[in-house]
């Protein structure tokens, strides 16, 4: 029977009463050994609605299974700006 894995998106420092940022997030997954949700891609966001929803499609880089989509994120700002776009064939295969 196969084991579960467990993999960090964000993380909350109650003390500060805040998110860390990505790097942050990194340099506690290596202070104490959790792994990271993959990281497909970083730099200056330049996507239109139709690139993003092509790049959701494909295959899961964690499992041999389709993607569900992918989350796109600010790295660097202090508020959260977040979205996620579903990849439209996980839609139609699991008729949601």
């Amino acid at each position: 029977m196969p084991g579960k894995d467990f993999y960090i998106f964000n993380v909350y420092n109650i003390k500060e009463k805040r998110l860390l940022n990505y790097f942050q997030i990194d340099s506690f997954c290596n202070c104490f050994g959790f792994k990271m949700v993959p990281v497909i891609e970083t730099g200056e966001f330049k996507y239109t609605i139709d690139e993003l929803i092509k790049f959701s499609n494909g295959k899961s880089m964690l499992y041999d299974t389709l993607r569900e989509g992918i989350v796109v994120r600010n790295i660097h700002a202090k508020n959260k700006i977040s979205f996620k776009v579903i990849n439209p064939e996980f839609l139609l295969k699991y008729n949601l």
